[in-house]
């Protein structure tokens, strides 16, 4: 599994959104049944966003960092709505939503560059 990767993937996730354990590892190349190992890499590295990761239902799992219902209680602080244990679809993100913000914030950053430069 490609840790650095992961990290990136799940930190990029946004405060009030939720991706799936098989979302995060398909984003970084793998195979979905890597899905089963990404709790315990959550719970080892503790990337920030960690809570942001879901199952693929929307539901928190029973072991997710350990305590699930904190995991449940930092989502709804960020305003992920749950109807009958299960997060909002809507605010489900995938990597490739990610991938476009990403760059959209690259092309920003590099015009302010170019931007100071001229200046």
């Amino acid at each position: 599994m490609d840790i650095t990767r992961i990290n990136e993937i799940v930190t990029a996730i946004p405060a009030g959104r939720w991706m799936s354990y098989a979302d995060v590892v398909v984003g970084a190349g793998e195979h979905p049944a890597a899905a089963r190992r990404l709790n315990q890499h959550l719970i080892r590295e503790d990337p920030p966003g960690a809570h942001r990761v879901l199952k693929g239902d929307g539901s928190v799992a029973d072991n997710a960092l350990g305590d699930p219902d904190d995991v449940r209680r930092r989502l709804e602080a960020e305003g992920v709505v749950f109807e009958k244990g299960r997060a909002s679809a809507e605010q489900r993100v995938r990597e490739k939503d990610l991938r476009g913000k990403k760059r959209r914030k690259r092309a920003s950053a590099a015009s302010r560059s170019r931007s100071k430069a001229a200046a």
